[in-house]
């Protein structure tokens, strides 16, 4: 959204980052064309959660498009748990892996958040579904 393109880039300004080191663009996803302008970092937080279950291999293709080669995706995983129907539709782990694997990616990390990590609710604690925060790199 532009309010949070906003608040971002007035947190960037109030830290003394170079302006010509960052760039917030605030663009459809799946619509973004400017292929001469690829990143090193992308961060899903809950994104693919959100999505109807048809478009998650647009997902995964999309952030590899969007990548440069040894780019870093971040994937914040929720909800993972049992659930049915949507949105937010439950994913896991091994999903997110069956996504990005074939388009390139490789996981170089992984961790399961518990209380004081995720979200109250998040973390996994009595049945509340859980949160898996893991990182890949693009081939």
């Amino acid at each position: 959204s532009e309010t949070a393109a906003k608040a971002a880039r007035k947190y960037l300004d109030s830290q003394s980052v170079p302006k010509d080191s960052w760039e917030i663009i605030n663009e459809n996803f799946f619509e973004y064309k400017s292929m001469d302008c690829r990143f090193n970092l992308a961060y899903d937080y809950t994104f693919l959660c959100a999505l109807d279950p048809e478009m998650r291999q647009s997902w995964a293709k999309r952030y590899s498009e969007l990548l440069l080669p040894k780019g870093v995706l971040i994937t914040v995983i929720f909800p993972i748990c049992d659930k049915v129907g949507g949105p937010p539709f439950a994913i896991s782990e091994s999903l997110v892996s069956e996504l990005l694997t074939p388009v390139g990616f490789t996981k170089t990390f992984s961790k399961s958040l518990g209380p004081g990590e995720a979200h109250p609710g998040r973390d996994g604690s009595g049945s509340s579904p859980h949160t898996t925060v893991c990182v890949w790199t693009k081939e």
